[in-house]
């Protein structure tokens, strides 16, 4: 189960956010069950409590920004980019 949670560009990210996402996979599973998840919580920025409390959270949950999930699509899609430079 892959959950994205994209939050409008002026939101700063926190804490809060974070556990949004927790529920929204906890009330997955109530309804299906899965072997695996990985929640994306995606914003503009994250506050300094959030940066802190990641270190303690699944590796399955991954906070980025817009230019972190933009820097990964160019990074994944690289070649056929430059195809289509051509």
């Amino acid at each position: 189960l892959i959950v994205v949670e994209l939050k409008r560009p002026s939101h700063s990210l926190s804490v809060d956010d974070l556990n949004q996402l927790e529920t929204y996979l906890t009330l997955a599973e109530k309804y299906k069950n899965f072997r695996g998840y990985e929640g994306y919580l995606v914003g503009r920025k994250m506050n300094d409590d959030l940066k802190s409390r990641l270190k303690h959270r699944s590796a399955n949950f991954k906070v980025w920004t817009y230019s972190d999930l933009l820097d990964d699509a160019q990074k994944r899609y690289h070649d056929y980019l430059k195809a289509l430079d051509e």
